[in-house]
């Protein structure tokens, strides 16, 4: 078989130069070295835990229907030796968020659940101050920075191909999601 080193907690090289990224979860960000980027927190340690939980054994590698990212990185669930579904263990032990995609509907609940757990039970990143919820009209949100936000839609609005979901009066300071129409039935 390959070898393979984890590049990140979510990404794994293989010795013939692929990239695969692991479907349906987000790892915190790991930029070693000299890059303009900042790593997140838990985002060395989640990279170890998939170095660990992946060195001298061989996986199973699922592409899934979107086979590549707009990287060309393959796209892939793996199975463990044991049996087990990598992006589960990773997610269960609080080492990566559930990330689902719409290319694999079937199979997002049991990572919803695994990561629900590990949230309830504060494990790995969810152990962290910088992973706890922030009230979306609160003084802690960070523009540009991964936060799971909490709050009540007072008000939905849609806009040409665009829909808002509003957390408060004023759209224009309080926080708000966009997503297209596109989106709207998935």
């Amino acid at each position: 078989g390959l070898g393979k080193t984890a590049t990140t907690g979510d990404t794994l090289l293989l010795d013939n130069g692929t990239t695969v990224r692991l479907a349906d979860i987000k790892a915190p960000e790991y930029w070693p070295g000299n890059t303009p980027y900042k790593s997140w927190p838990h985002g060395r340690r989640s990279k170890e835990a998939l170095k660990a939980l992946t060195r001298d054994t061989s996986l199973t590698f699922f592409c899934v229907r979107r086979r590549q990212n707009m990287f060309g990185d393959l796209l892939a669930h793996v199975k463990l030796p044991d049996g087990r579904w990598l992006q589960e263990v990773l997610v269960t032990n609080g080492d990566s968020l559930f990330y689902p995609s719409i290319a694999t509907p079937e199979i997002t609940q049991s990572l919803r659940d695994a990561e629900k757990q590990a949230q309830h039970h504060k494990k790995g990143m969810w152990a962290l101050k910088a992973f706890k919820a922030t009230n979306a009209l609160g003084p802690d949100l960070k523009t540009g920075w991964f936060q799971t936000v909490r709050g009540t839609i007072v008000k939905p609005a849609k806009v040409r191909d665009k829909f808002y979901l509003n957390f408060g009066d004023d759209w224009r300071t309080d926080f708000t999601i966009e997503f297209e129409k596109r989106i709207e039935k998935q």
